[in-house]
């Protein structure tokens, strides 16, 4: 039995990274340089992973690994049963919520009833953190004052924002010792400035613990590349260093590509640093008997099978959601998955999922 939480929610913050180039689309063809574009900020522009998009793989995932995929998916009745099984007890319908079909009432023309649970976490949209660049001195890791108060409360922006500048003559971005001897620096296309005073970074991030959590969790070849640009060029440089594909239909009676079944596709270059917040509000554990944590073994189909242990057990609703982002890393999100798209790395978490269960 679990104990009754005293908070109403806990936040959490996930570090995840891309493996493979990630694709997830706006839905059908757009006018502009590529025929498939990808999900973007409206305000900033900026390239990002939508929650819902990641809400559906990690219940997906999740959902596969307690060996229940009946309870993965929207829950839309279908030729293969009612929905979601909409059991309490259910780990994987507690965590993200239940659509499913009951029988036998009188609420419809059907005698049927549509019953809806909402879930105990809340997944948001996965945002950039750290954008991977090619320079002369090899690839370079691009964040931004704005980009980083966003991730760091009470973050001094401004006493970053000054240390970065963009005017009509030059662009001075602001880097690390590992640059030292550079004074001018190509991120993709674009020739910029490193600004003299390499300590300045260093010590405008050091001191802040919450950037010293982060970059605890992140590669050893990422973290002496970071550069931060101005908060103006930003969204420019990054959309100038997507990676664009093309791919064609080919007609398999002559084995050549298909008239007219050109197209290209955006995608989120290898090696992006994201940054996601979800937040478990587990209303619905008013005591500890409604509640199906922990869940050491997987779900049992019959008396038949054996129990199998969990590969982790779940000891609250963001364990599920852990378990399903760590399976990203091999079965993708997104899409163009079969075309090697969209693997992600769950770098580590604030605080660590697991860790406080334990205590």
């Amino acid at each position: 039995m679990t104990k009754v939480k005293k908070n109403p929610y806990e936040p959490y913050r996930f570090l995840l990274q891309a493996l493979d180039p990630i694709h997830v689309g706006t839905g059908g063809y757009r006018l502009g340089r590529v025929d498939l574009s990808i999900v973007r900020e409206p305000g900033t522009n900026l390239p990002k992973l939508p929650g819902t998009g990641i809400s559906g793989a990690a219940r997906y995932y999740s959902a596969l690994t307690y060996g229940k995929i009946v309870c993965a998916g929207q829950g839309i009745k279908d030729a293969s049963g009612d929905g979601h099984c909409g059991d309490p007890q259910c780990p994987i319908c507690y965590t993200f919520g239940s659509l499913n079909i009951k029988k036998g009432k009188e609420t419809d023309k059907k005698g049927e009833e549509t019953v809806a649970m909402a879930g105990t976490v809340r997944i948001f949209d996965a945002r950039l953190l750290l954008f991977p660049v090619s320079s002369m001195a090899g690839p370079v890791w691009l964040t931004s004052p704005e980009v980083l108060s966003d991730v760091i409360a009470n973050f001094k922006i401004d006493d970053l924002a000054k240390e970065v500048k963009a005017n009509s003559q030059e662009i001075e971005v602001l880097a690390g010792n590992e640059f030292n001897g550079f004074e001018y620096l190509n991120l993709g296309w674009l020739m910029v400035k490193i600004n003299p005073d390499h300590k300045k970074l260093d010590k405008l991030l050091e001191e802040n613990e919450k950037w010293k959590d982060i970059t605890s969790k992140l590669p050893e070849h990422v973290k002496p590349k970071i550069i931060v640009v101005p908060d103006s060029i930003f969204s420019l440089v990054v959309n100038s260093n997507l990676e664009v594909r093309t791919s064609v239909s080919i007609d398999p009676s002559t084995g050549a590509a298909r008239e007219g079944a050109l197209f290209t596709y955006e995608a989120i270059p290898r090696g992006t640093i994201f940054w996601l917040d979800v937040v478990e509000n587990d209303y619905r554990n008013v005591n500890a008997s409604d509640s199906p944590f922990p869940v050491k073994y997987k779900f049992k189909r019959n008396e038949i099978d054996t129990n199998e242990e969990l590969p982790e057990p779940w000891n609250k609703p963001i364990d599920v959601v852990k378990t399903g982002l760590k399976m990203m890393e091999f079965l993708g999100v997104g899409g163009m998955n079969t075309r090697g798209f969209g693997r992600v790395k769950l770098l580590g978490s604030t605080p660590e999922v697991n860790e406080d269960a334990k205590s």
